[in-house]
């Protein structure tokens, strides 16, 4: 039996390019069953993607994972550790993502 793929595991999170490469070869948009998440393998794709804010979110809660195991854990690590989930520049739809961007543009250019 084989081992799904997926973006959670130790070996991706210590380096996750083998993992992508894996995961482009089979799908261009490959479902990692551990998160639940989908995600974006190919170049081309990602800047569709990432261009279509009325059909793609960057938003993650509770509707992107779901109620899978992995997704309650995270929950409860970053609870324990005092951490709550907070907006952040790579999690926000325009137009609030621009409000954010605005704020350190400086710095990226």
């Amino acid at each position: 039996m084989n081992t799904p793929l997926t973006l959670a595991s130790p070996e991706a999170m210590a380096c996750p390019f083998d993992i992508y490469d894996q995961m482009r070869a089979e799908s261009p948009a490959y479902h990692d069953a551990v998160t639940g998440m989908y995600v974006v393998t190919r170049y081309q794709d990602i800047r569709q993607v990432t261009a279509d804010t009325a059909t793609f979110s960057s938003k993650i809660d509770t509707s992107v994972f779901g109620s899978s195991s992995v997704a309650e854990e995270i929950e409860k690590m970053n609870a324990a550790a005092g951490f709550p989930r907070t907006e952040t520049l790579v999690s926000l739809d325009p137009p609030r993502h621009r409000e954010y961007r605005s704020l350190v543009d400086n710095v990226f250019s």
